[in-house]
């Protein structure tokens, strides 16, 4: 929700470019189950963003963690079971690198446009496999 102490951009934001891996104005089957999910338990739309994508991922991750251990603890098992892990996620595709264990995942060029009434962040480009940038050494 909008903090009504913070001013809304509005119209003036339109044209505006930014470069992010998650909009909930992301065309794919996916997503549209993963938002169509969360309206149906109730929640809203306007709260959905990179947090709640992350959260859906890290619970597959640990799902197939489990799944593979057979819910019991080993965690050489569980680890190998995701070392090399790639998955449609709500955001698009994404991988673990199995030598960082970090994600990698396309991160999409935006411009927000007017959509029904509301202004979304309209992905016109992707960037395909993008490791982790915090990783760089130099």
């Amino acid at each position: 929700t909008h903090d009504p102490d913070l001013p809304l951009l509005g119209d003036s934001a339109l044209g505006i470019r930014s470069t992010y891996h998650y909009s909930i104005a992301h065309k794919s089957p996916e997503n549209e189950k993963f938002l169509a999910k969360i309206k149906e338990l109730g929640g809203s739309l306007d709260e959905v963003n990179m947090c709640a994508v992350g959260a859906f991922d890290g619970i597959h991750v640990i799902y197939k963690m489990i799944e593979a251990t057979k819910g019991k603890r080993d965690p050489a098992a569980a680890i190998a079971a995701v070392k090399s892990a790639a998955w449609i996620s709500p955001r698009g595709p994404v991988k673990i690198d199995p030598e960082t264990r970090h994600i990698q995942q396309t991160v999409y060029l935006r411009e927000i446009v007017r959509e029904g009434g509301r202004l979304i962040n309209r992905e016109i480009a992707s960037f395909p496999d993008q490791p982790d940038t915090g990783l760089r050494s130099n």
